[in-house]
């Protein structure tokens, strides 16, 4: 790596340890260790030089002195992160009842020390040696170069520099950013097609040998893109049977590369380690079927790495086609293919309709005197639409009508860098050159993931939190959105909440991160695994319990660790021997792990933020000792489905603000004393306890900066109504969303204790409540819903016992409604509606499910009125065999309606739309589970695209009875 590339950038850790430094725990410290004075000095040099920064992380792509001041002031600011957390964490033992709060010591001990004691008149030089005598020279320095930047320079600013201020703005976030890379290619797609769907192109060959279909081409010029294109297409999809997708990627591993072939084509992971097992359960789920598969990205050129899985596709069926995308025609070559397509460079004039789309919704709208300018930053794209998607995201980062934003792009130093060592358009390089401090980073911190690794967004989100990137998740959300925005992030292959990075902007992330951040694989040397890292990733335990002889100290300075299950390491252990190396970590994240227990000496992690155990499913306890963790603020143990109770010191966690529960079915009870975490904001799932009579809803009172999502549980446990008042609901303004669930011993004292969790209705948007016995809903839920005006989601699931609804047709924004095991709901009506019906009612609805409702024979008219009702289900419902007579023909008003499902139990109701001919008229789909006859009036139905019929369903019907070009499945689900 090229030590010119490394961006490093200081200006937002300053502010973290600023804000350290203004803690009441840090001025305790300073008062019981006579340390104050001190740490205002601290304070004030820190102060000095962050008014420095913006000049001095602008200034170092010109000025090598610069850098190496960056490069030592990083060191030092790093250093004085660990020596504030651990003065933050002895305050805070000093405090702790379990520990004799109060009690004087003359040391105490310390990581900081090779004695592991840290005594009382060490303390003042440690500050003033290791920090503020370090941080002065530092501020001299940056100053002199300021002064002389500043004084002879002036002349050069705006003829090119790499950046400023004006450029220190939030671009709008776009989420197409893959469709604009797909103008330019509508022939490439037609010629991928037609070779698809073709018939086997030469009779002789034998005809096992699947067919292999090759697209070649530069990095960024759009061979995925492409590839997704074919991949999506409706006549591809209609052709074959099986599809599967598989990024490849640098390592061709058999054994990782069939058993990802299997889990994209059935959802599940095979957990085989050993090849043929494997050949053998793909050879099973493929023969005699028509399949695709696209293995995306392929870089071996070794034939016996492409021999296992040729053998393994013998038993796919005649016509089926494998589509390999590569940078290099011998790779392709390896493989045979039937068809090579060489994917060309996009003309300037496509790199500018490109970034027209990108930077405008409107072609035109672009002021002629910017879209000159344009035009010459497009032919620098040198065709990739890549480059040209990451250009316009920083284009449109700006004012539309900032011509000097423009020019200064176009006449930017960067794109003079040379390329050598990754081979990276300037393109990109310069659009990461002109993002916002805060995106940088967060940006460089991407590289500690392998190469085509699929980031989940709040994850990653979670990840920059916990190193203080970010002060909210609300503030990472923009900045995610901010990247993908400008095409740093992409989706994957279609999923809302699954995203990639382009192999070109991988390499920038690495090239600009440098040394601090690496990954650790237990096979071989990847990316900086060097005493200076100190954000890393790792493939498997192995590497957190091995000792490496070659690089000793490669683990001692790490502040983030991050496992990654799975990737391309099929020998991970399941147990991690001690934490003991690695004493300076501030985020460990052990997603999907798989490991047993943690060990004791966790809490010897003095400086640890963020602890993620997700979906480590084999975890029942986590050790006691983790309760000694203040500096600890989020503890993720969502899907831990083996946990069955928490450490009973988690009240002593005062820093704590998120811990994430959800999925933890096993988990009865909450620690006692939870109240106490005052500075808790999530905690998304509440169990109340049946050992302490539910007196343990009480803890719930204190807890006022809770925020988001709430789901109390086991509600049954509640003897007493009083208790659950006390939990004060009414006092948490920053909630947004609730369930209540009971369980099934429910009895009719249900509608005290929901009549007493009444929520605040300010910011409620989603309330659901399951297993309720209440033989009436509570009084806030009949008389004062329709006050909860910000209500988009509504479920009342399971509440057997209820005959009247509330007022749900006032609540003016709900979109979305659920009922569920109603047993006893016989009408719907106007006495659910207060009163007189009103076409007013049910304004926003879009989706309404309603199931095992067995009583129920009318629906209010108003909702079969509802103007913008899209999707309508319902299932298990025997007796509503017909609708209102006044509705006014059926379901023919609800004219938005595209989805249409009458499920299991459903044949009245569709032998009643049979007799009055009325559907809606801009159906899409419809899926009927039973039925003798189809409705007429389906013929009529000009819309209609899928009709869906479960495999029990007698109909017999003509072509003629059908809508022209609907496509008639059977089946259950519509991804059958």
């Amino acid at each position: 790596m090229e030590g010119s590339r490394e961006d490093i950038i200081v200006s937002l850790h300053l502010p973290v340890l600023l804000d350290k430094l203004s803690s009441e725990a840090l001025r305790d410290f300073g008062s019981v260790w006579c340390a104050q004075s001190e740490l205002r000095a601290l304070s004030d040099v820190l102060g000095k030089i962050q008014k420095l920064l913006k000049f001095a992380e602008q200034a170092q792509a010109r000025n090598i002195l610069v850098k190496d001041c960056l490069r030592n002031l990083r060191e030092v600011a790093y250093r004085a992160e660990d020596i504030l957390d651990e003065f933050i964490y002895e305050g805070c033992y000093e405090k702790d009842e379990r520990y004799g709060g109060g009690k004087v010591r003359l040391h105490f001990p310390s990581n900081l020390k090779s004695d592991g004691l840290l005594r009382k008149h060490e303390i003042v030089p440690l500050i003033n040696d290791e920090l503020i005598k370090k941080l002065e020279e530092i501020e001299k320095k940056l100053e002199d170069h300021y002064l002389r930047q500043s004084s002879g320079n002036q002349k050069s600013r705006g003829g090119g520099g790499v950046i400023d201020e004006i450029f220190d703005t939030r671009p709008k976030s776009d989420s197409l950013v893959d469709e604009s890379l797909t103008l330019g290619r509508k022939r490439d797609v037609e010629a991928i097609k037609n070779e698809l769907l073709s018939s086997n192109p030469n009779p002789n060959e034998n005809q096992k040998q699947v067919s292999v279909i090759a697209i070649v081409g530069l990095g960024g010029v759009g061979k995925t893109t492409l590839a997704q294109l074919v991949y999506n297409d409706p006549d591809v999809k209609e052709h074959f049977e099986r599809r599967a997708w598989v990024c490849v990627s640098t390592d061709f591993n058999a054994v990782s590369l069939i058993s990802a072939i299997l889990e994209s084509l059935n959802g599940r992971n095979p957990d085989l380690r050993n090849l043929d097992p494997l050949k053998c359960a793909l050879r099973k789920e493929i023969r005699g079927k028509r399949v695709l598969i696209i293995l995306d990205d392929v870089w071996t050129e070794k034939k016996r790495d492409w021999e296992p899985l040729r053998v393994a596709l013998m038993e796919a069926g005649e016509g089926s086609r494998i589509i390999v995308t590569s940078r290099s025609k011998r790779v392709s070559s390896m493989m045979h293919p039937m068809y090579t397509h060489d994917l060309q460079v996009l003309s300037d004039e496509e790199c500018w309709s490109v970034m027209e789309r990108h930077i405008s919704l409107n072609y035109g709208s672009i002021a002629p005197s910017l879209e000159e300018v344009g035009r010459k930053i497009a032919r620098k794209c040198k065709g990739l639409p890549l480059a040209a998607c990451t250009l316009a995201g920083l284009l449109s980062s700006s004012s539309s009508s900032d011509l000097n934003h423009w020019q200064e792009v176009l006449n930017s130093s960067m794109w003079d860098l040379e390329e050598e060592s990754k081979d990276l358009p300037a393109a990109l390089s310069l659009s990461y050159y002109f993002l916002p401090t805060h995106l940088k980073q967060c940006f460089a911190y991407c590289s500690v993931f392998p190469k085509d690794y699929k980031f989940l967004k709040h994850r990653l989100i979670q990840l920059w939190s916990g190193e203080g990137f970010i002060k909210t998740d609300k503030a990472g959300g923009q900045y995610f959105d901010e990247l993908l925005g400008r095409s740093f992030f992409q989706h994957y292959n279609g999923y809302d909440n699954m995203f990639v990075m382009h192999d070109l902007v991988h390499d920038l992330a690495e090239a600009v991160s440098g040394d601090v951040y690496g990954r650790f694989d237990c096979r071989k040397s990847s990316h900086s695994s060097k005493s200076e890292t100190r954000y890393s990733s790792m493939c498997c335990l192995n590497s957190i319990n091995k000792d490496d002889k070659d690089h000793p100290d490669h683990k001692k300075r790490l502040s983030t660790l991050i496992f990654l299950p799975h990737y391309n390491c099929f020998g991970w252990d399941y147990h991690i021997e001690s934490f003991g190396g690695l004493r300076y970590l501030r985020v460990l994240d052990l997603y999907a792990s798989q490991i047993k227990m943690l060990p004791d000496d966790i809490g010897c992690l003095k400086y640890l933020h963020y602890i993620n155990l997700s979906e480590a499913c084999n975890i029942e306890r986590l050790p006691e000792s983790l309760c000694d963790l203040f500096n600890l603020q989020s503890l993720i143990l969502c899907d831990c489905s083996e946990l069955r109770e928490l450490p009973r010191g988690m009240k002593y966690l005062h820093n704590l603000q998120h811990l994430d529960l959800c999925g933890c079915d096993k988990l009865l009870s909450m620690p006692q004393g939870i109240g106490r975490l005052s500075n808790l904001k999530t905690l998304p799932e509440f169990t109340v306890s049946k050992d302490d009579d539910g007196h343990g809803i009480r803890e719930l009172k204190e807890l006022r900066q809770l925020e988001g999502f709430l789901s109390i549980t086991s509600l049954q446990n509640v003897i007493d109504p009083l208790d659950a008042r006390e939990a004060d609901l009414m006092s948490k303004p920053k909630i947004d969303e609730i369930e209540f669930w009971w369980g099934e011993s429910g009895d009719h004292k249900d509608v005290e204790v929901l009549e007493s969790l009444q929520p605040l209705p300010d910011q409620l948007r989603s309330l659901s409540i399951y297993n309720y016995s209440g033989l009436k809903f509570s009084r806030w839920l009949m008389i004062d819903l329709p006050s909860y005006n910000k209500l988009v989601s509504l479920e009342l699931s399971v509440c057997n016992e209820c005959q009247v609804l509330p007022p749900i047709g006032e609540l003016p924004l709900l979109e979305t409604l659920f009922l569920n095991g109603m047993k006893k709901l016989e009408e719907w009506s106007a006495s659910s509606c207060r009163g007189e019906e009103s076409t007013d009612e049910f304004p926003s609805l879009r989706n309404l499910y309603i199931e095992n409702c067995p009583e129920l024979r009318i629906l209010p008219q108003p909702l079969l009125s509802s103007p913008r009702l899209c999707e309508l289900r319902l299932e298990s419902c025997p007796k509503l065999r017909m609708l209102p007579t006044h509705a006014g023909g059926g379901l023919s008003r609800l004219t938005s309606l595209k989805y249409l499902c009458l499920g299991k139990q459903m044949e009245g109701l569709v032998q009643f739309l049979d007799d009055t001919d009325t559907l809606p008229p801009n159906l899409n789909r419809l899926q009927i589970n039973d039925c003798k006859s189809l409705p007429k009036g389906l013929r009529n139905l000009s819309s209609l695209q899928h009709l869906r019929l479960s495999p029990e369903c007698k109909a017999h019907y003509s072509p003629e009875e059908l809508p022209t070009n609907v496509i008639v499945k059977k089946g259950y689900y519509w991804n059958e």
